[in-house]
């Protein structure tokens, strides 16, 4: 018998031998007193668990926690603990794509950022993109710092995103961000006006026409389509 062969019988009768031990294992372990379903492993969360992950901010500000933060004292968290990846201005393109830059002062009064428009010739920093303050909010609050997410306390959230708003320019160095000015700092971003739910592709203002707020088309007109398609029309 050559080698190949004898080691394949044998690991073949090994396996085999151990599939009753397996079975009988099984069935032992929901025999055991306390293990019957297993309820005796873990335990059930806590409200004040609950509550620490259900940190959902939207963007009408529902689910906001109340706080506060300085610019100032955002200014030492971030020098703490993100300039590693985001670079001391905040306009770099380090690890991530820039937090500031690309607007004019002309954007932030209209609330449209014009450098959208093709050919876009720039990095689309953060502020250039969000529509919403609580967008920024809530993924600082959900995932920053990047090593050790949900690390931060709601003032230090509000403190981080004060100082960003700072660094775009937006906000003076003695601004102090809180639950209740928290809709007028958001007036302050250049692209908030440029976002519009009225576009035909899901309910929102005058959907029904399939128009868009600024007077465009859609960009698609999909054709429902089970057979004999034409892939470019096809849905």
């Amino acid at each position: 018998m050559s080698r190949s062969l004898k080691t394949r019988r044998i690991t073949t009768l090994v396996l085999c031998s151990l599939l009753p031990l397996a079975s009988h294992g099984d069935a032992s372990r929901e025999a055991m007193p306390g293990n019957e379903r297993f309820d005796s492993i873990g335990r059930a969360v806590t409200p004040a668990e609950l509550a620490d992950w259900d940190s959902n901010i939207r963007d009408d500000f529902q689910g906001l926690k109340p706080g506060s933060g300085s610019v100032l004292q955002g200014k030492a968290l971030y020098e703490a603990q993100c300039v590693s990846c985001h670079g001391a201005s905040g306009s770099e393109v380090i690890v991530f794509s820039p937090l500031v830059g690309g607007f004019t002062k002309k954007d932030v009064e209209t609330g449209v950022v014009k450098a959208f428009e093709p050919p876009i010739s720039v990095a689309p920093s953060t502020l250039m993109r969000v529509p919403t303050l609580a967008t920024i909010m809530d993924y600082i609050g959900r995932a920053m710092p990047w090593d050790n997410p949900k690390s931060l306390n709601s003032d230090e959230v509000y403190a981080l995103t004060a100082y960003i708003l700072h660094l775009g320019g937006l906000v003076e160095r003695d601004f102090v961000l809180t639950d209740s000015n928290v809709q007028t700092a958001e007036s302050k971003l250049p692209n908030r006006n440029a976002f519009s739910s009225d576009h035909g592709l899901w309910p929102g203002e005058s959907s029904a026409t399939g128009g868009m707020g600024n007077g465009l088309q859609p960009d698609i007109t999909p054709v429902r389509c089970m057979n004999s398609c034409n892939h470019k029309d096809a849905l």
